[in-house]
């Protein structure tokens, strides 16, 4: 933990009076920037839909020209070929729905990851104390606490060895 006053010492309203180590923060912080960066950057790449539209295109084209084809001439193309090629505009048809549909999964990745920045924003904030008026630093007092989660049974205090630590 870090104290920048001093007792006696004159501060500001909202001065920085202490902080917590916030490296983690810091971290985790940048990841979700890098990660919202990322996110937003693919949703916003409008590739994939236009490759997937002009394969539309494409195999329209392939389509409508088997159909005149096959209408002056039903042998010259065969009913295989004629779904072949169905199956093809059909198949570019649902990957303009697919990649609109990843593109707007991107977005709300995108604003997810958003949150993650913005939450550890404020967790940052948080491991901050600030002077809550303008005045004099009467007492600077600090405790370093250790916090263990997930103990196993046979290291937590009896209730003896509890009461005997206060």
């Amino acid at each position: 933990m870090e104290v920048p006053v001093e007792e006696g010492g004159n501060v500001e309203k909202d001065v920085l009076v202490a902080q917590i180590d916030v490296r983690s923060t810091l971290a985790k912080q940048k990841v979700a920037e890098a990660e919202w960066a990322a996110a937003t950057a693919q949703a916003e790449n409008e590739a994939e839909v236009e490759v997937a539209e002009k394969a539309v295109e494409v195999s329209k084209a392939d389509l409508d020209a088997i159909e005149e084809i096959r209408k002056r001439n039903k042998a010259a193309i065969s009913d295989a070929e004629l779904r072949k090629n169905w199956f093809q505009h059909e198949k570019s048809l649902a990957q303009v729905k697919q990649a609109t549909n990843e593109k707007h999964i991107a977005g709300l990745t995108a604003n997810a990851k958003k949150a993650h920045h913005e939450a550890a924003t404020i967790e940052l904030d948080l491991w901050h104390a600030r002077a809550p008026f303008k005045g004099q630093v009467v007492r600077v007092s600090v405790e370093t606490v250790k916090i263990v989660q997930g103990l196993p049974a046979e290291f937590e205090p009896t209730a003896s060895e509890a009461g005997a630590s206060r």
